[in-house]
């Protein structure tokens, strides 16, 4: 029995972990820094809003929670992709970044133990800072994955990839959610105090801080051979006047007429994805009276739902391409906040976490995989940051517009209206995109 489990765990790494060779060293390297930094990244996702909200947040702060860090990423996205094609030393640049955007994570930790009021806004100031590094990383690694994994093997590569984030980040939401429902009240031991508000967000940070860490250390170790040297000449990358710098890059993505499609069609849809992110933990927490142990689990199922969709994406992505992929993500998604709607207790939402995991994980892999698609090679970390730019324009507003409209609706006719902008997206993507085009690769 145990040469069988050990040669079936031998089978599983060597499925992953495919060969010697520079290309399967680094999608081995990429696997387990994803590995690693879906645990911080469960974390925020699942309990940064909570956290606010029981540090006394209103909804103003909240909203501001979700948009300051989307208003960074469209003013900084075009000057940080100028910075990345400048540097001829990227992978350095973006192990900087991604390690300074990680501190931030561990100073929404240690924050309680020096601020004593206005903790609330405290947390959304060290979020919207710890984005500006993030900006910098994500495009950057964004251009240096294209320059590291060939077409043929990124659908297969970002479905892996997502399927061990959502591994980990489910373990982070179900785990972290029981440790926060151990309160002081109903734990009495030496460590009782860890379980008290607020120390217990505080260790849950930290602690996904120092495994966020280990998963630098994995991306350190990918091998870029030409990214390194693919710095953008100042030359190329603009002379002259402002004015007419300005001109010209207009002119380089206008002159894209398949990537500016897509792009608007993007910005049409963010808005519907972004306004009523806000309002799901309010539902939860004020209205629906949901604890922290239940918190976590709505996000788990949606994360088991993401892990088990993830293998399928791939052969999907063959056969449907990135276009019809991403069309059918954008209308299961525009099902989540329609339905949440009209939910008036806990156990339901359990389901549509599930509508929310198949959606989201389609999303996620067709997105990406046709924005890499459209965008050329050269200049492509500005037409990252251009997509950016326009994607969290509407992501800066929206968020901040769905809490400022609990003044005049309540939050159910709010999520609905989330519900019908993501459908207007959707329209968007099937009008300017399509659902055929060429087939998505689904690599081996």
């Amino acid at each position: 029995m145990h040469q069988e489990g050990s040669l079936q765990l031998s089978q599983i790494r060597a499925r992953l972990h495919p060969g010697e060779t520079t290309l399967a060293r680094n999608i081995w390297n990429l696997y387990v820094e994803i590995t690693y930094f879906g645990f911080v990244f469960g974390i925020l996702q699942t309990f940064l809003s909570v956290y606010v909200i029981r540090l006394g947040a209103n909804n103003t702060v909240i909203g501001l929670l979700n948009a300051l860090p989307s208003l960074v990423f469209a003013v900084w996205s075009i000057p940080a992709a100028r910075l990345v094609e400048q540097n001829a030393r990227r992978m350095r640049l973006i192990l900087i970044s991604g390690s300074l955007h990680r501190l931030g994570v561990a100073a929404l930790g240690l924050m309680p133990f020096v601020v004593v009021g206005f903790r609330p806004e405290a947390a959304v100031i060290i979020v919207t800072l710890m984005t500006i590094p993030q900006v910098v990383a994500n495009i950057g690694f964004s251009s240096m994955f294209a320059d590291v994994v060939p077409a043929d093997y990124r659908a297969r590569t970002v479905a892996v990839r997502s399927m061990l984030l959502g591994i980990t980040m489910t373990l982070a939401s179900y785990l972290g959610g029981q440790f926060l429902g151990l309160s002081a009240e109903s734990y009495r031991g030496p460590l009782d105090a860890i379980f008290a508000f607020p120390l217990n967000y505080q260790f849950l940070f930290i602690f996904g801080f120092g495994l966020s860490l280990a998963g630098m250390v994995y991306l350190s170790r990918v091998r870029v051979s030409d990214g390194e040297r693919a710095s953008t000449p100042r030359s190329e990358s603009g002379g002259g006047s402002l004015p007419s710098r300005l001109r010209a890059f207009v002119a380089l993505i206008v002159g894209e007429r398949e990537f500016s499609r897509y792009t608007l069609a993007m910005f049409i849809l963010h808005w519907g994805l972004f306004l009523p992110i806000p309002l799901y933990s309010l539902y939860w927490v004020r209205t629906l009276h949901a604890s922290d142990s239940f918190v976590g689990l709505i996000l788990t199922v949606q994360n088991i739902t993401t892990i088990v969709v993830y293998p399928l994406l791939p052969g999907m992505a063959r056969r449907m391409g990135n276009r019809g992929l991403l069309a059918l993500a954008a209308l299961l998604i525009s099902l989540y906040p329609l339905i949440t709607a009209f939910v008036t207790t806990l156990e339901p939402l359990l389901l549509i976490s599930v509508i929310g995991g198949a959606g989201g994980a389609m999303f996620g892999l067709a997105s990406f995989n046709l924005l890499l698609e459209v965008s050329p090679a050269v200049r492509r970390p500005s037409f990252i940051a251009t997509f950016n730019s326009a994607a969290f324009t509407a992501g800066f507003i929206a968020p901040f517009l769905g809490t400022e409209l609990l003044n005049f609706i309540d939050i159910n006719q709010d999520l609905f209206f989330g519900g019908v902008l993501r459908l207007l997206g959707f329209l968007a993507l099937i009008l300017l995109v399509g659902v055929s085009g060429k087939p998505g690769r689904g690599g081996v």
